[in-house]
């Protein structure tokens, strides 16, 4: 079975234990469903929700973001508004560069499985930048403990 081209928002990947959906779109947009992010044919975060594409044009220059929810861009009242999205803008508008700035950020991704799909899938693409942005996940994942008062065991 292809795991990368998985419909929905969320679906299980065996390898991952889930991924972002090919093609996912909202339902409907409402202030009350922030977290919902357009997703591109490929399975990544869109950098745009107006005409959701194909995230790599091979004559521009490729830069990943990987990580959990924040590099994702749950939150974010709009995927223009992604770090990724902002990211590509700054770019082409400061330095008039062809850059594509793909997010493959998936919520509650820890470094492992970037690592992980950063293997199998997003090497392909031969990236010239990949950008980390993780810890909370990471340090969630390794912990026990209770988040209320800030009492945490090492789980390791």
């Amino acid at each position: 079975m292809h795991w990368e081209i998985q419909s929905g928002r969320f679906p299980r990947d065996p390898r991952l234990g889930h991924r972002t959906g090919c093609g996912y779109s909202p339902v409907r947009r409402t202030e009350a469903v922030l977290n919902d992010l357009y997703m591109t044919c490929d399975g990544f975060v869109a950098n745009t929700s107006s005409n959701p594409r194909s995230a790599y044009n091979s004559d521009q220059e490729l830069i990943v973001i990987l990580g959990g929810s924040v590099a994702m861009g749950l939150g974010a009242s709009a995927n223009e508004n992604t770090i990724s999205a902002i990211l590509e803008r700054r770019i082409q508008t400061d330095f008039g560069k062809k850059y594509c700035v793909i997010n493959a950020g998936c919520a509650a991704y820890c470094s492992w499985q970037e690592f992980i799909r950063f293997s199998l899938e997003i090497s392909k693409l031969k990236p010239k930048h990949v950008i980390s942005l993780s810890s909370w996940n990471d340090f969630v994942h390794s912990s026990i403990g209770n988040r209320y008062n800030g009492e945490w065991v090492i789980n390791h």
